[in-house]
Formats: structure tokens, C-alpha cells, sequence
């Protein structure tokens, strides 16, 4: 059974102004459409620089869009993420978007812990059965206990974008954004984090995906939009 859509890019283009450069304008995306269905796993693909990383940050409402809409379903609502006001972009990214960048940001001296629990503290959800998961997702993305009580910013790269996998994967976000989150990680951690998106797309979740590797892009989707054409 056709399955709806939970993402939908209509004719989106972008374009970059760089004032440090004298005011040189360049378009990365141009007229793009494309859709990402409940359950479904799309990967992005294109050459270094074609925009792929900037639709996810569109998508997420960091960047404004130069032309076209971007909508997203919850539940029953559908917001336009290029028009919305920034609170409710707030309330959707609490709620049922997830982004994995490919750099964690964090308040400095907050233990991974607190910082893996907080987005599901922010859901309303309890603080044992936050604790709960946290832990459990952590695990499942081997970072040993006795490094939960540390701050993930003095953790290696590797480290620190496992914790940043974990703290979007402990939510059972309907939409996950996913900006090479393998880049920095060895064959275990891949293979963990390509069941974790299985995992999330078997729930329902739709995912839209960058992966530089073409094996993880292979495993960690079912179709891809080439940008350019």
C-alpha cells in the first residue's frame, strides 16, 4: 500500500550571496523537487558542493529557501518549514524532526548523559524512563558507562558524533535528517547505526539521508535523488 508522504520539497532553489567575496552570488540547488513517504529511506547523492547538506538544513529550518516550499506532515497538520514562524519550528524540532549535523553541539560540562536525555525530557518524557533510554542507546552505540558521566565535548570525533547519533535516535521522531552520520566511524559503529535507521524506518519514520560512503548509502536506504540533474 502507497504509504504518504511525511517530507515534500516543491521546486526549492537556493542560492548563496558571499559579501566576504564582493558580493559573489551562486546557486546550489535549482528547482529541486522531490518526496519522502511514511517508512520510506531516501538517500541524497551528487558531487561535494551541489547542495545536499543545505536541503537538510532547509528542511530543518536553518536556511531559507530562494524559492519554493518545503512541507512536513505531524499527524494531522502540515507546516510549510520555509514560512512557519521560528516557534513553532521549535516545537517541530522537539517533536518530529530529528537532525543528526555532522557536528555535535552541546553546553559545555553537561555529561552526556543529560545531554542524550534531553531532547526526551523536553517530550515530557519521565525522568527514569529517560534515563532508561538514554542509557540503552548509548550502549547500543558503545560508549562505555564510565565515560556518561563526562562531557562528550573532551570525547574523540568519533565519540562525540556517536553521542550526537544518540541523542536524536532516543526520540521516535516521524522525520530524521541525517547529514553523514557515519563519516567518522569505524565498521562496528557504521553497522550500528545503519540498524538503528532500519530500526527508525520500520517504525515509520521517513528519513532523508547524506552518506558519503556508498556501502552505508546502499544499507541505510531503499532509493536515491541524484542533485544536478
Amino acid at each position: 500500500m502507497h504509504q504518504p508522504w511525511m517530507i515534500r520539497v516543491e521546486s526549492v532553489s537556493k542560492s548563496f550571496t558571499l559579501h566576504v567575496q564582493g558580493g559573489a552570488h551562486f546557486s546550489v540547488l535549482n528547482n529541486l523537487s522531490l518526496e519522502v513517504g511514511k517508512g520510506e529511506s531516501v538517500a541524497l547523492v551528487g558531487p561535494s558542493g551541489i547542495g545536499k547538506s543545505s536541503l537538510l538544513r532547509m528542511a530543518y529550518g536553518n536556511y531559507k529557501t530562494s524559492q519554493g516550499r518545503i512541507l512536513v506532515r505531524c499527524g494531522a497538520q502540515i507546516y510549510d518549514v520555509t514560512r512557519i514562524s521560528p516557534q513553532t519550528i521549535l516545537q517541530l524540532r522537539q517533536n518530529t524532526i530529528g537532525y543528526v549535523s555532522q557536528f555535535l553541539r552541546v553546553i559545555p560540562r553537561t555529561s552526556t548523559l543529560d545531554v542524550v536525555m534531553e531532547p526526551l525530557l523536553l517530550q515530557g518524557v519521565e525522568q527514569e524512563e529517560a534515563r532508561t533510554r538514554a542509557e540503552t542507546i548509548l550502549d547500543r552505540l558503545a560508549i562505555p558507562s564510565k565515560l556518561w558521566g563526562l562531557s562528550p565535548t573532551t570525547f574523540s570525533g568519533g565519540e562525540q558524533q556517536r553521542v550526537n547519533i544518540a541523542r536524536v535516535f532516543v526520540c521516535n521522531y516521524s522525520i530524521l535528517l541525517l547529514d553523514e552520520p557515519t563519516a567518522s566511524l569505524d565498521p562496528n559503529n557504521r553497522r550500528a547505526v545503519i540498524t538503528l535507521i532500519r530500526d527508525a524506518q520500520k517504525r515509520g519514520a521517513a528519513i532523508l539521508g547524506v552518506y558519503h560512503d556508498a556501502l552505508v548509502r546502499r544499507q541505510a536506504s531503499d532509493r536515491t535523488v541524484t542533485l544536478g540533474n
